[in-house]
């Protein structure tokens, strides 16, 4: 029995290298794919070396989401070009990586230090890109504060972001144990359908989750998730949608 709902693998920086998406893509483990981040400065990288980057993940055939980080809008805007021009279906931007390297000049979860310029940053890259190109936000919870993605998540979703991806963690966090998951993401579906302007879904179900480092410790949960009739029995995991924004909720981690 297949699954009503998508799987989406995490990027899983380190790991997603072309021998590990190639053993993937042959063992049809996915039906989609969101690459790595691709991180620019000041110049943007060259078709060619987006093309190689991209290439192990475009083999699969699938749908193929490239990932982008950075700081300056103009720089990012043209990679996302690029990497349509290579075949990429749509485009994330990385705002949630909490590596002190990263966020130290501003990058992934340090541009949650500097909302309002992320908003322009989200608002130039969506304009560039064609209507019908998705464009999606993957980001944590906040830099210090969980409370910060409340005023985000609103901000947002008039931007035209299709979809969120968030790390119920703060960037200050990393990886550390942190009790009040299922609180934050409350907070986060509230806010969500206090904004939105469309039908809400029925509280705490969701037919959108994103696998990421449980991969590596269950090879069959792909399998193991396409079993069951209701995602909700992932307790106490949950997400929502709504049919402006979609949110989704990182399971593992």
């Amino acid at each position: 029995m297949q699954s009503d709902f998508e799987v989406w693998p995490g990027p899983m920086e380190g790991v997603s290298r072309p021998e590990f998406v190639r053993a993937v893509n042959h063992l049809k483990l996915v039906s989609r794919w969101m690459t790595p981040f691709l991180r620019v400065s000041d110049t943007c990288f060259k078709e060619k070396k987006v093309r190689e980057f991209l290439d192990p993940f475009l083999e699969s055939k699938l749908p193929v989401t490239a990932q982008i980080m950075g700081t300056r809008a103009d720089v990012l805007a043209k990679l996302a070009d690029v990497c349509l021009a290579c075949g990429a279906s749509d485009i994330n931007l990385n705002c949630g990586c909490p590596s002190k390297r990263v966020t130290s000049g501003g990058a992934g979860g340090g541009a949650l230090q500097q909302a309002d310029l992320l908003l322009k940053t989200a608002e130039t890259i969506r304009k560039t890109l064609p209507a019908e190109v998705g464009f999606s936000i993957k980001m944590r919870s906040g830099f210090s504060h969980p409370d910060e993605m409340l005023y985000l998540i609103p901000r947002l979703t008039v931007l035209g972001i299709d979809k969120i991806f968030i790390h119920y963690r703060t960037v200050k966090e990393q990886y550390l144990p942190v009790a009040g998951r299922l609180e934050r993401f409350q907070k986060a579906v509230t806010e969500m359908l206090l904004n939105s302007t469309k039908k809400a879904i029925k509280e705490y179900k969701t037919d959108k989750i994103v696998l990421a480092g449980g991969v590596s410790r269950n090879s069959y949960i792909r399998s193991e998730i396409d079993k069951m009739q209701h995602i909700h029995q992932l307790k106490p995991d949950f997400g929502y949608k709504t049919d402006v924004t979609k949110v989704f909720i990182k399971m593992d981690g």
